[in-house]
């Protein structure tokens, strides 16, 4: 009776910890599966910038801006930009209906905002922006962006250059896909946030044209410059290594812009970025001359420096959850007192 009470203990305590593993490594899986946020899409009509020389003839490029939630609930947002006067000349920047846009003519920082009296969850546009190029090589750049969800917390995602003007005169080309800016994972702020979580669940009275912020000319541009650098010899549409002449301020994976091709890579050696995917986000592969500038489009999140088996850094995920599978061992000591 003694041996058979004994057994039946045994028994049960290999029940216990094999059903508190499961349930361990269960929500462990659903910690890492929720630790992943769907970010909004900020979409371009065209990424390239008809160049007349500014002077009385010149042609206009219109640009429509558009904002994809993505599975984002949005209460709020900020866009802003910077073009430099004497590359680019800003015509006018007109919001859509409930969007304010600020920024005049001959400026070099302008944006869009709005506050929703209802949280946005399907696509809508933004506004309008029209430029004239000056000279080849102008670059337009997405200074901020920032997206407010329902529980008002604010995300913060990468910069890009969004468009160029076309080296030489003429129109420029009529775009096949809609550009989509790559953004990064996200980086909440806590001194930016709109309002504690722990304020009435009720939002408080705001019109659809209020905005978050009001930015002016000169107001600030982002507080931490992307990283930028120049090719270190051609490039085929084709190659997978990217050879810069100084890679020491990119990341050991990301996105990077050259022309208007989005190239996303895996590692940095030296001063190569290496695993690259060419054309990516609807851009296309192309070839790049020697000395064309290379800037950071977005950043994944990773681990600490990573290495392989030759030193070079690679890029690695980060293991946030792994806390989850110490609940079989606390139920393990749980089950082995109350046995006693």
């Amino acid at each position: 009776m003694k041996k058979e009470g004994s057994e039946m203990i045994r028994n049960k305590r290999v029940s216990a910890c094999s059903l508190l593993w499961t349930v361990g490594l269960a929500l462990a899986v659903a910690g890492s599966a929720s630790a992943v946020q769907t970010l909004p899409i900020v979409q371009f009509s065209t990424s390239t910038i008809a160049n007349g020389g500014c002077s009385g003839g010149a042609a206009n490029t219109a640009i429509d801006v558009s904002i994809d939630p993505n599975g984002f609930v949005m209460a709020a947002f900020v866009l802003k930009f910077s073009v430099v006067p004497s590359e680019i000349n800003l015509v006018s920047v007109a919001g859509a209906t409930g969007i304010t846009a600020s920024g005049g003519a001959g400026g070099s920082q302008f944006s869009f905002g709005a506050t929703f009296s209802t949280n946005q969850t399907t696509s809508f546009p933004v506004g309008t922006i029209t430029v004239q190029g000056c000279v080849g090589g102008g670059q337009m750049v997405l200074t901020q962006q920032t997206f407010t969800d329902g529980d008002f917390n604010d995300t913060d995602v990468t910069t890009a250059v969004i468009a160029a003007t076309v080296a030489g005169g003429g129109p420029s080309p009529t775009p096949t896909n809609t550009i989509e800016v790559p953004l990064a994972s996200p980086t909440p702020t806590p001194t930016q946030v709109v309002a504690p979580k722990s304020t009435p669940t009720t939002k408080p009275a705001a019109t659809a044209t209020a905005t978050k912020a009001t930015p002016g000319a000169g107001t600030a541009t982002p507080t931490k410059a992307a990283a930028t650098s120049t090719l270190s010899g051609d490039l085929t549409a084709t190659a997978t290594t990217i050879t810069l002449a100084d890679a020491s301020s990119f990341p050991n994976s990301g996105t990077v812009l050259i022309g208007s091709e989005l190239i996303s890579y895996t590692g940095k050696c030296g001063n190569q970025l290496t695993g690259a995917t060419r054309g990516v986000n609807s851009t296309t592969a192309t070839t790049h001359s020697s000395g064309a500038p290379v800037s950071l489009a977005s950043t994944p999140a990773t681990c600490p420096t990573c290495e392989d088996d030759d030193g070079c850094q690679i890029g690695a995920r980060g293991h946030g959850g792994a806390w989850l599978l110490l609940i079989p061992a606390i139920g393990l000591l749980v089950v082995r007192r109350r046995s006693r």
